[in-house]
């Protein structure tokens, strides 16, 4: 069964076939020969899962790729891992800063790539669960508040000789209650 989709981003044909070789049948890959391609690939394909990124390579390189995917917040869902033969620390340190999760230096190592490919989509699989998790629960607790809404205006309107002037005050109560319990106030 395959674990997740892979889209491997170099210009070198070579390259690719080493890393899915490395990776094995757990993963389902795409391929992209340079950054334009990498982009297209993310744009129209909704379930790729993690992208092995080269940093040289035409068109546009795995800078821009990066500057693209951030702008477009796609580093949050799909974590990038850059491959490369760039040992230089600046080189390294901008890819960190502008948000890759991992960076695996060539020549491969068999397990180093292995582990660091498996770590991070196990992470980013449990980030996306959580997400999903807290998703729930506020719709949950969304849900119980409207429930306990609807309870208080009715017992407030039955309970109410000047049903006009309960009125007002069950819209006044229901739209202040609302707002003090909706997620975007609390952010």
């Amino acid at each position: 069964m395959v674990e997740a989709r892979i889209l491997i981003a170099d210009d070198s044909k070579m390259n690719q076939q080493i890393l899915s070789e490395i990776l094995g049948v757990r993963y389902e890959y795409l391929y992209a020969d340079d950054g334009m391609q990498a982009l297209e690939h993310l744009h129209s394909e909704f379930d790729i899962d993690l992208l092995l990124l080269d940093i040289n390579m035409p068109r546009l390189d795995g800078f821009g790729v990066l500057e693209v995917m951030k702008q477009r917040n796609w580093l949050q869902e799909i974590p990038v891992i850059i491959t490369s033969s760039e040992d230089d620390e600046s080189f390294i340190q901008n890819a960190y800063d502008l948000g890759v999760t991992d960076y695996i230096r060539r020549p491969f190592n068999l397990t180093v790539t292995q582990r660091r490919v498996s770590n991070a989509h196990t992470l980013y699989a449990r980030q996306k669960h959580l997400v999903h998790l807290a998703e729930e629960q506020v719709y949950e607790r969304e849900k119980t508040n409207s429930a306990i809404i609807n309870i208080l205006l009715r017992q407030l309107v039955c309970t109410s000789r000047d049903g006009a002037q309960n009125r007002k005050e069950a819209s006044w109560l229901t739209t202040n209650f609302s707002l003090a319990c909706s997620p975007q106030r609390r952010r």
